[in-house]
């Protein structure tokens, strides 16, 4: 996909930003720009700093960015303040750094343990998260800080109505939407649109009420049952995240980087991790501290791995053949050549270095 000049030298596919190398040194710059009164934000963070800390204070930034709040925090006071952000950008913690500020790698929908703190700060951070996950987040949040203490919160807020364009990839969730539950192509769109949205739950009477689709709750609002619901929708289980416990995590983050194409997001010290990946998280931990982290021993197959596959879908067929003859040119092993199935599809099947099956398949044909 052909990449959108936004500002200066950042750059940026439709529909997919993200805080990467390419926008992370150009970041102060461009949230001047494209945030009103940033500055001015900036400056009451720092200043209400002034009335709850003291010497020896934990200061915390949820959401650290590039630290610059941070930094003006520490730089306006003369005592000793323990200063800690928290970003899920690898590539804003390395700005972060050259500033001499501590930014932690650490995604706020996964944050449990927080540090008791007497003053801590959250700017334009809240609304990359998930609603229930931000309301998991805030209580947290209530619950680490100190007697006296305080929470400063800037968000940008939607108007009373929000419009999401309809561009390539909605229209592409919508189609798999139609493969996957048969529905039709505009019910589809209201679901992709929902997703992108992050609206966990729709109101309509076209689809089977009560259902899950995707991480979609759907209620029919006429249906009296379903009104009650309404008052209270139980929360559901839906994947967050696939995590792969591997041998070697060097190489098996070599392999999918290099082999497989995909963009690495975050490695932390070695033991942990993250790829780029739209949906569903994939990362990746280290057997080694398996034990220490369940509190018992486990085992793990020998050779090829037939518990589970990971399946990538490279569109038509003779997409197949070319994806297949590249990765095992790049060092993939071949476990079988591409081959037309009875479920009118193509798949392939090659090994990564822990012998995990990765399947290479078309869409479905009719």
């Amino acid at each position: 996909m052909d990449a959108i000049q936004v500002d200066g030298g950042i750059t940026s596919e439709a529909s997919n930003w993200v805080f990467d190398e390419h926008v992370a040194p150009h970041f102060d710059e461009h949230v001047r720009k494209s945030v009103p009164e940033y500055d001015r934000v900036q400056e009451l963070a720092a200043t209400f700093s002034d009335w709850f800390t003291h010497s020896g204070s934990t200061v915390l930034d949820f959401g650290a960015s590039t630290g610059e709040t941070i930094r003006r925090i520490r730089d306006r006071h003369s005592k000793a303040l323990d200063l800690i952000g928290f970003d899920n950008s690898q590539a804003m913690i390395e700005q972060a750094a050259k500033k001499g500020v501590d930014v932690r790698f650490q995604d706020l929908e996964r944050l449990t343990k927080i540090p008791a703190f007497s003053y801590g700060v959250a700017l334009y951070a809240l609304q990359f998260l998930r609603p229930q996950a931000r309301q998991r987040l805030v209580y947290a949040i209530a619950e680490a800080i100190e007697p006296g203490g305080g929470f400063f919160v800037v968000e940008k807020v939607l108007g009373s109505v929000h419009i999401l364009e309809v561009d390539f990839p909605m229209v592409r969730h919508a189609i798999e939407s139609h493969r996957l539950f048969q529905t039709s192509c505009w019910d589809g769109l209201i679901l992709a649109a929902a997703r992108r949205g992050n609206c966990e739950t729709v109101l309509s009477e076209d689809f089977s009420s009560n259902q899950i689709y995707d991480g979609v709750m759907v209620v029919n609002p006429f249906n009296r049952v379903d009104k009650r619901s309404l008052c209270a929708i139980v929360p559901h289980m839906k994947i967050d995240m696939i995590g792969v416990y591997v041998f070697d995590l060097a190489a098996m983050v070599a392999f999918y980087r290099d082999v497989m194409g995909i963009e690495v997001k975050a490695v932390s010290g070695g033991d942990y991790a993250e790829f780029q990946h739209e949906g569903v998280r994939f990362s990746m931990f280290a057997r080694k501290h398996l034990p220490a982290l369940l509190g018992q021993e486990s085992s793990f197959p020998v050779g090829l791995n037939g518990s589970f596959e990971l399946a990538f879908n490279v569109g038509a067929r003779e997409n197949v053949d070319k994806m297949f003859a590249e990765v095992c040119a790049k060092g993939a092993k071949s476990v079988y050549v591409p081959r037309d199935e009875p479920w009118k599809m193509c798949s392939s099947m090659v090994a990564d270095p822990d012998g995990n099956l990765i399947e290479i398949g078309s869409d479905f044909w009719e």
